[in-house]
């Protein structure tokens, strides 16, 4: 997660989320003494990460080219890897390629399910206007 913080997009969904939180968390941290260091690493942050994570773990799953550098060995390939492969110049397999894409769906469609409140919450925030 820690490499999405650096995405241009990542950062504008974490302003546009970092605006919609209500100032009472701020508020009353600040009576109670706390750092802004505090306040930005302990409430700021974990209220906006959800949208953060879902969105990375989709970056990262649908990965293609950083694979491709760095993998040699063809038993670490990943999903996108497998279906560049299953298409050649001569022949394409569709109904590998089609059943391979079903499967490399199934785990985002997952994380989406359990965290779909999360996800609406950090996409809607961006619409507010503060």
């Amino acid at each position: 997660m820690l490499l999405q913080l650096f995405n241009a997009f990542s950062i504008f969904m974490l302003r546009q989320r970092m605006k919609t939180i209500n100032n009472a968390y701020i508020e009353a941290a600040m009576i109670d003494g706390v750092s802004y260091r505090f306040i930005f690493w302990r409430i700021i942050l974990p209220l906006c990460s959800a949208t953060l994570a879902i969105l990375g773990f989709m970056q990262s799953w649908n990965d293609y080219l950083p694979p491709l550098i760095l993998l040699s060995d063809h038993a670490k390939t990943t999903l996108p890897l497998l279906l560049s492969t299953l298409s050649s110049e001569y022949s394409n397999q569709y109904n590998l390629m089609m059943a391979s894409s079903l499967v490399s769906i199934i785990p985002i469609l997952l994380v989406y399910i359990c965290m779909q409140q999360y996800f609406k919450e950090g996409l809607a925030g961006g619409g507010i206007k503060g």
